[in-house]
């Protein structure tokens, strides 16, 4: 963030997830997750407003871009639950700058980067440092802004 560019991780969606997982007071999601991943609700019950060290029991790091996670039980719908948009992937070191204020400063690895954001209205610009491309080499996105 603020022009440092990084890979996201395997480490990175941990940390998201275990957070998702605590009883911090302005966690509102721990609901999709407690139940459903094995250790989750004993981490939720005794994390004390923080990440208990070594997070989440059933959510392991298996290589820089491998996770896996250990359900309670099976649950089908355990995907679509992943796609929450509460549920987005937030680097450790920027929680550790913005903490409960993190909403206000999304940090991503998309093809746009954050112009301006009010109460009513969310502008992108196209992230330069964007890597991919489209089957003839140009550089995406096409949009300039958003």
């Amino acid at each position: 963030f603020k022009n440092k560019t990084r890979e996201v991780t395997a480490s990175d969606v941990k940390f998201s997830l275990d957070l998702a997982c605590t009883n911090l007071k302005n966690n509102e999601i721990a609901y999709l997750l407690v139940d459903r991943i094995e250790g989750a609700k004993d981490h939720f019950d005794n994390s004390n407003g923080k990440i208990r060290k070594g997070g989440v029991k059933g959510i392991k790091v298996i290589n820089k871009h491998t996770l896996q996670i250990t359900l309670s039980e099976p649950y089908v719908g355990f995907e679509k639950i992943l796609t929450h948009n509460g549920l987005s992937v937030t680097p450790k070191e920027a929680y550790k700058k913005y903490g409960k204020n993190i909403g206000k400063h999304p940090v991503g690895t998309g093809p746009f980067s954050l112009e301006s954001m009010s109460n009513s209205k969310i502008s992108l610009k196209r992230n330069p440092k964007y890597w991919r491309k489209d089957e003839f080499g140009n550089r995406l996105p096409f949009l300039s802004k958003v």
